[in-house]
């Protein structure tokens, strides 16, 4: 049974009556935001939503705060509904330093909201306070964390902590021991928990409870192979379609799929983008797609497997790459996102060396004129703490024109995609084993 099927009968049941106390769902976030919604519209009649629904961010909460939700009577007679979105009570405490690390890069980058949200997971999970994001020693990272406190930004640490207070957010506990109470005992008559979580620890006796007591679906689209040509996107776009009474040729969706990869959200933006451009029409064509001019997917969103490739480590990069591949990444848009990460090494690396900062010394920031330099070439000031950490990923390359070097090896591979048949994949993963592993990168003229 599909994804699609499963979701219209536990739908169904639920609006016949027969619900369950507690819901998971649990993979990619846009199919999970859709369960919900349809849980809830079956659930809760629209104009009760005011009153019975409760929508709680699970980055936030923790389990006394939603059990108290949960246990709370209705104010208007019918089903109370309680949403926990991307909960951290499920997740496992798995590589802390990384999420770090993605935390300090959001908030860097502008995301102040997203990168302190992500920074309060990571403290709740290694049980710390707010201000140990300032105060805490360099043992205590490293221990903990498995970060070295030398490398991280005390500007960006202060700015999240400040964001984190300015909202009056604070960290939630990870005891579940409230909700496993209420949800093993006799959860309250009429009311529904709704959980999601992007990856669920299946050890967790929270997890098997819900297994035990309700649902838990698993919200992924098919997939038949590894090739993005197998990725089944009719659970997005089916409704979306149906909704406008349009058709998309078999041609139009593997070009859109081309051109966006598997990233289901950006999917069905562009369907029904398509759907309004089309008018009367009743087909989706290639050639509409291609006049709208649906983009390649934006090489931010490669940057984990960029910044592996520069800092030559291929174990995460072999990582970042089977994951890019398994989401339907086309291999043209990751040897550019690999390039791009490069180009920003190289960038750093030569601003640096200008400027006299030699590539053995230990800084907790860019001199100010390697900024200027950089805001210089890219338009735009960089944030210090992201310009530094790209400075130090590249000291594992010999000089700048190694880097130039391995931009060159980057180059003939996007040749050799433009002329490949069915090896596309070799092609970038033997691109990423040469930039790791340094051979022939850095004897090129």
């Amino acid at each position: 049974m599909s994804v699609d099927q499963e979701l219209e009968a536990l739908v169904e049941a639920a609006r016949a009556g027969d619900m369950k106390p507690v819901y998971l769902f649990s993979g990619d976030e846009f199919l999970c935001k859709r369960a919900v919604d349809a849980l809830v519209e079956a659930l809760v009649p629209e104009a009760a939503r005011d009153f019975n629904l409760s929508v709680l961010d699970g980055a936030l909460v923790d389990a006394r705060r939603i059990a108290a939700d949960l246990s709370q009577v209705p104010m208007l007679r019918g089903t109370k509904v309680v949403v926990v979105r991307d909960t951290t009570l499920l997740s496992s405490k798995g590589d802390l330093s990384a999420e770090v690390e993605r935390a300090m890069r959001l908030f860097a980058d502008g995301k102040r909201g997203e990168g302190a949200r992500r920074m309060l997971a990571v403290l709740a999970k290694a049980k710390w306070t707010v201000e140990a994001l300032t105060e805490a020693s360099r043992t205590r990272w490293k221990k903990d964390l498995g970060v070295d406190a030398e490398a991280l930004d005390p500007e960006v640490l202060e700015g999240i902590r400040q964001v984190i207070e300015a909202e009056g957010w604070s960290v939630p506990e990870t005891d579940a021991q409230p909700l496993e109470r209420l949800l093993g005992g006799d959860a309250p008559a009429g009311s529904v928990l709704v959980l999601t979580c992007e990856k669920p620890d299946r050890r967790s006796p929270l997890t098997r409870l819900i297994e035990e007591r309700g649902v838990h679906l698993k919200c992924a689209v098919e997939r038949r192979g590894r090739d993005i040509e197998g990725l089944d996107i009719r659970a997005v776009t089916r409704t979306i379609l149906a909704e406008h009474e349009k058709r998309l040729e078999p041609e139009a969706e593997r070009a859109l799929k081309r051109a966006i990869g598997g990233d289901l959200r950006l999917i069905a933006a562009e369907v029904e983008k398509l759907c309004l451009y089309v008018g009367d029409r009743p087909t989706i064509t290639r050639a509409d797609v291609e006049a709208v001019g649906v983009s390649q997917i934006r090489e931010e969103e490669f940057w984990e497997l960029g910044n592996a490739v520069v800092g030559r480590d291929l174990t995460a990069a072999l990582f970042y790459l089977d994951d890019a591949f398994a989401h339907g990444r086309h291999p043209i848009a990751i040897v550019a996102a690999i390039a791009g990460a490069l180009r920003r090494a190289l960038q750093v690396r030569a601003a640096a060396e200008a400027a006299g900062v030699a590539p053995g010394r230990r800084l907790r920031r860019l001199p100010d004129a390697v900024l200027e330099s950089l805001a210089e070439l890219r338009g735009k000031k960089p944030h210090p703490y992201a310009a530094l950490k790209e400075w130090e990923r590249s000291l594992g390359w010999p000089s700048v024109d190694a880097i130039g070097a391995a931009l060159g090896a980057c180059a003939r591979a996007d040749q050799a995609l433009k002329r490949s048949g069915g090896v596309a994949r070799l092609v970038v993963e033997a691109l990423v084993f040469e930039l790791c592993r340094g051979a022939r990168v850095g004897t090129a003229a």
